[in-house]
This record gives C-alpha cells, sequence and structure tokens, in this order.
C-alpha cells in the first residue's frame, strides 16, 4: 500500500512539473519592427520571461539569433544573450544590427517581411524544454519606416574633424550633419572633453538629412590650450554606433581679433570677360602687405596666391591664361600682415566667373559667292537688301570663292537662314573664331 502511495506522489509530482513546464512564456517588446530599404538599420528588443514558481528557473540563454523567411535562413546574430531570472521573471534588451545583406536576400525572395528568432533554453530544477521568441520585421520606404539614424558626421568650419585654434578664438563652430529615416523627435547633446555642453531637442520629419550646429551660447572653449574633443550625443533614437569625435587643437599664441577688408571689385558672384583684371579692396588702416589668394570652387587650397603692397591686385594674363578657364566658379579673398607678418585682417569670400569665350565674332556673317562678277554683284546686292555693312572681302582662288564678310545690329542667325536661300550663294555661316592651343 505504501509503494502505491509513492508512486501516486511520483506520478502527481511529475504531472505538475509537466504543467508547469508549460507555463513559461517568453515575449518580445516590441514584437514587430520596421525598418528601411537598402540601408543597415538597427533596433533594439526587449525578451520578457515569465516562469511559475514550482519551476525554480534561475537563468535563460539563447547563443544565436536568427533572421528566417519561413525555413530560409538570411542571416545570423551570433551572440548570446543572457536573462537572469529573479522570483520567476527577468528580461534583458538587445540590440540588433540588421545588414544591407539580409534585405537584399529578403528581396530576391520576393518577400519585404520576415522574422527575428531566439531560441532560448532554460536553466530550473524540473526539466524545461526550449522556447523560441520572435519579432515580425517589416521592411518598407524611408519616409515611412520607423525612426532612426542611419549617418552621423563631424566637423569644423573648415570641413573637416581636425582644426587648430589659438588661445581665446572666439566662435569656434562644430557642425553634425545626421542622416535619418521616418520621422521623430531627435534628443541629444553637445559635449567637450566629456563635458555637457548644451541638449537639443528637436522633431524632425522625413527629409534624410538635416546639420546640427554647437550653440554660440555657451561656445566651444578655447580658453585652455590642448587637445579637446567634441562629440555630438544622441540619445533618442537609439544610436547603437560610437559616436564620431571632433578634434580641435588650442595654441598658446594668444588671439588677435582680425579687421576686415572690404572688397571693393569685382562685387561677388560677378561674371567678367576673360582678361586681365584688377582686383580691389578698402579698409580703414593700411597694413604692409596683402595676400590676395585665388581658390576654384568646393575647394580650400588656394591655386594661386600673390603679394600686394597697394589696395589692388592685376592678374597677369600669363596667370589669367594658364590657371583660369572661361565657364568655371572662382573665389578669391584678401588677408592684411602687420610688419612683424601677422595676419591682422581679413576679407570675406567672394565669388566671380570668367564668361565662357565666343566661338565667333558677334554680329558679323561670312558669305561664299562665285570668283566672278556675277557673284561681286551678288555680294553687293545682298548687302543693300539686308541692310549689311560691308567690312572686308577676298578671294579664295583655290576654290574659285568670293568671300564677304558683313556686320549687322540684327539676329546673325536668323539672316543667315534667309540669305541662305538667296540664289547664288554657295555659304552663309557666322563669323568663326579658330583658335590654337595657346590662343
Amino acid at each position: 500500500m505504501k509503494r502505491i502511495v509513492y508512486l501516486l506522489i511520483i506520478l502527481t509530482g511529475f504531472l505538475v512539473s509537466i504543467q508547469t513546464a508549460e507555463a513559461q512564456t517568453i515575449s518580445t517588446s516590441p514584437s514587430s519592427i520596421t525598418i528601411p530599404r537598402g540601408l543597415q538599420s538597427a533596433r533594439s528588443i526587449t525578451f520578457n520571461v515569465t516562469t511559475p514558481l514550482g519551476l525554480g528557473c534561475t537563468l535563460v540563454t539563447s547563443t544565436v539569433g536568427e533572421f528566417r523567411s519561413g525555413n530560409t535562413l538570411l542571416g545570423s546574430v551570433n551572440t548570446t544573450l543572457t536573462i537572469p531570472i529573479t522570483g520567476t521573471s527577468g528580461n534583458a534588451t538587445e540590440t540588433i544590427l540588421i545588414p544591407i545583406r539580409v534585405i537584399k536576400m529578403a528581396e530576391q525572395l520576393n518577400v519585404n517581411r520576415f522574422q527575428y528568432r531566439r531560441t532560448f533554453n532554460f536553466t530550473c530544477n524540473v526539466p524545461v524544454g526550449p522556447q523560441t521568441a520572435t519579432v515580425q520585421v517589416s521592411v518598407t520606404g524611408e519616409a515611412t519606416a520607423e525612426f532612426s539614424i542611419t549617418r552621423l558626421q563631424l566637423y569644423f568650419e573648415n570641413h573637416r574633424a581636425e582644426i587648430t585654434v589659438k588661445r581665446n578664438q572666439p566662435a569656434l563652430k562644430a557642425y553634425a550633419d545626421i542622416r535619418f529615416v521616418g520621422s521623430g523627435l531627435l534628443r541629444g547633446y553637445w559635449e567637450v572633453d566629456g563635458r555637457i555642453l548644451s541638449h537639443v531637442i528637436t522633431h524632425l520629419v522625413y527629409g534624410r538629412s538635416i546639420t546640427l550646429e554647437s550653440p554660440e551660447i555657451p561656445p566651444l572653449p578655447t580658453f585652455i590650450t590642448g587637445t579637446h574633443i567634441v562629440r555630438f550625443i544622441i540619445t533618442n533614437p537609439i544610436h547603437t554606433v560610437t559616436p564620431p569625435e571632433a578634434i580641435y587643437f588650442v595654441t598658446a599664441e594668444e588671439f588677435r581679433e582680425r579687421l576686415p577688408i572690404r572688397l571693393v571689385y569685382p562685387k561677388d558672384k560677378s561674371e567678367m570677360d576673360y582678361s586681365p583684371i584688377t582686383f580691389k579692396w578698402e579698409e580703414r588702416e593700411r597694413k604692409s602687405v596683402y595676400l590676395v589668394e585665388f581658390l576654384e570652387e568646393g575647394d580650400e587650397k588656394p591655386i594661386f596666391s600673390a603679394y600686394a603692397k597697394a589696395l589692388e591686385y592685376t592678374l597677369p594674363e600669363p596667370v589669367l591664361k594658364g590657371i583660369f578657364t572661361p565657364g568655371k566658379k572662382y573665389s578669391w579673398r584678401v588677408k592684411g600682415f602687420d610688419a612683424d607678418n601677422n595676419i591682422v585682417g581679413e576679407s570675406a569670400l567672394f565669388q566671380f566667373t570668367f564668361k565662357e569665350l565666343s566661338s565667333f565674332v558677334p554680329g558679323q556673317i561670312l558669305m561664299a559667292a562665285e570668283l566672278s562678277q556675277k557673284g561681286i554683284d551678288l555680294i553687293g546686292r545682298i548687302g543693300g537688301k539686308y541692310n549689311l555693312g560691308l567690312i572686308e572681302t577676298f578671294d579664295i582662288r583655290s576654290l574659285r570663292l568670293k568671300i564677304a564678310i558683313f556686320q549687322t545690329m540684327e539676329d546673325i542667325f536668323r539672316l543667315i537662314d534667309v540669305i541662305l536661300k538667296e540664289e547664288g550663294v554657295i555659304l552663309a555661316q557666322p563669323n568663326y573664331i579658330l583658335r590654337t592651343m595657346s590662343e
């Protein structure tokens, strides 16, 4: 009889174990996510575990995460995730990086949805089978995707992540280029050497990118010499990439304010004839010498520079023809130096363009007729009929042609069309300019 009682107790305990083993649960938060097509994305997922008290569970472990579409493996995350159980529950958060190759494999299968799965094993007093937690992943366009940061870049006014400044130099600025998808609230802060400078809270509406600049008050500190590190830390949305750094070095040399130099000629964004021109400027206090710098559009390094003692500089023709090209955009600026060769004045940066060289002489028409009295009479008749001024005539005897060059204030292309219809006219065209490699 005792054996039967013991057997019933064991069987009852076994049945209880089965029932409680089936009662443990693993859920995910969120249960579904959206990601943009064609971009690597990072998302945070929290796994929540609940177990009955009778199981005595202490740990839940998953060794790998998998991206799957049905039975097809798209990719994996080979990182172990461990969830400690306190009492009857526990949770752990994982930030997963969904690479572009996983999205492209899904596209090759002609699906825009797939799953991220983790299978967990339980460490309990009672044997418990594994369980799988699943997150649904939907691939969508950038505008409707979940708000996330795709790129963050820091730089200074020189468009580089490094710059050297003088002690107490004012108005030093850092810039953050942020690319994003979706729309949402951006939270972050500027910090220098690990100390928070200012907080940023702004709502971003889908537009792919935005540029933020460090605050004017308080500015980036330049009163301490040495190397300083600037970072922009994003706190929302969660940004898994290590924040980039921009570094500025403060020299021991004290900053001296530069007086403005006003550029006079040519005006900003001027278009000028392709010929030597004189650049002019002015200021209140004359300097010992001036440095005139010329730059190509988008470049920081001058392509040509020259010193001048007067408040003007004429561009030599060999420099013009050897360095500058018609139709291309350039910039110029002037720096002033004192007797000790210190920069004490500087102008703004003005743009200018040389006009494209004309391929023909404006207002001139070249006409050809046969080399005969009839051709001479035709030239006279055409000139009178269309009110053309005759500049010159000459013969091309090898071709038996009489050439006439006319001048007009009318549209030469309209006149050429009608002149070509006149009987006896062999050729009518603009008076084209022939240029050699040197001129």
